[in-house]
């Protein structure tokens, strides 16, 4: 049945899906048996994979085969200057996973990585209208770049850097989000692990993953 909007669930509008707000992200450090166990015997259906994720392609096709309106697909190219690049990447995504559609298309690490002008915004657009991409967006570090184009362009999906050491984006990039059309993933939480570590002189409990 489908789960409604709570603390853990959330219905993302231009996916629409609701997501289990802890994703998986597939390209690097767990072993294929891992994810298939968390994609079969856990509610998490967000992933959040590459074509470098190796020998997590079996199982991450295995399961999209067997319940793609469950799951969350979020993907893009590592490289995205040229407009060209998203439609290519996305054709060979189909083609690998035997899917119709991704759910989420994403520009990474944009102004380092990639760019963003009005010919990839309509290429990606594009994509969308097609139906073999149902949200576009990026990730990004430059918040206040984020806040502006969550505001100003179509996209409808930001990866953003937010935790205990990075709360700017409560300040540069919520405000500008309509959440009635555009929904924001969260990584590294824990900050590469840092904010589980001890703080010099503090005595009492640290903070774990959970």
């Amino acid at each position: 049945p489908e789960v409604t909007t709570d603390f853990v669930n959330k219905r993302i509008p231009n996916v629409n899906k609701t997501a289990y707000r802890l994703g998986l992200a597939v390209n690097k450090g767990i072993k294929p048996e891992a994810i298939e166990a968390a994609l079969k015997e856990t509610p998490i259906n967000y992933i959040y994979w590459t074509p470098y994720s190796g020998k997590a392609r079996p199982v991450v096709q295995t399961a999209l085969t067997r319940d793609r309106d469950r799951y969350i697909l979020a993907t893009g190219p590592t490289f995205g200057y040229f407009s060209y690049q998203p439609r290519k990447f996305t054709h060979r995504v189909l083609k690998l996973l035997k899917t119709d559609y991704l759910d989420i298309l994403q520009i990474h690490w944009l102004g380092r990585m990639s760019s963003y002008n009005e010919r990839m915004e309509e290429v990606l657009v594009k994509l969308m209208e097609e139906g073999k991409v149902r949200a576009i967006g990026v990730s990004i570090h430059d918040r206040p770049r984020a806040g502006k184009l969550a505001a100003e362009s179509a996209l409808n999906h930001f990866m953003i850097r937010y935790n205990a050491a990075h709360p700017g984006a409560e300040k540069d990039i919520f405000p500008h989000v309509d959440r009635s059309k555009t929904n924001i993933c969260a990584y590294t939480a824990t900050r590469w692990g840092k904010l589980l570590k001890r703080p010099k002189g503090w005595e009492g409990e640290i903070m774990t993953a959970g």
